[in-house]
């Protein structure tokens, strides 16, 4: 498969987050937040009320984000690469 070609989804989260990314300026845990919500309500994995399970697993995945240093900066790249 071409790696240029975005899968529909991936072109779909990539343009859901480019629209989200200004308005969280530059505070890194909004921005891995976003990403990780955005990815999990993508997958159909939260629905549209967050359930005390569901906000577990959000900051579950986005500590573990943030707390590895090669996986914060995968996440980072890709908002800043969104940005531009």
């Amino acid at each position: 498969m071409n790696k240029n070609k975005a899968l529909p989804n991936e072109k779909k989260y990539k343009t859901l987050l480019k629209q989200i990314l200004p308005q969280l300026g530059e505070d890194q845990n909004k921005i891995i937040l976003a990403e990780v919500m955005l990815a999990l309500k993508q997958e159909g994995l939260i629905g549209k009320n967050l359930t005390k399970n569901d906000s577990y697993l959000i900051n579950l995945i986005k500590e573990t984000i943030l707390n590895s240093p090669d996986e914060m900066k995968k996440a980072l790249t890709l908002a800043n690469t969104l940005k531009k």
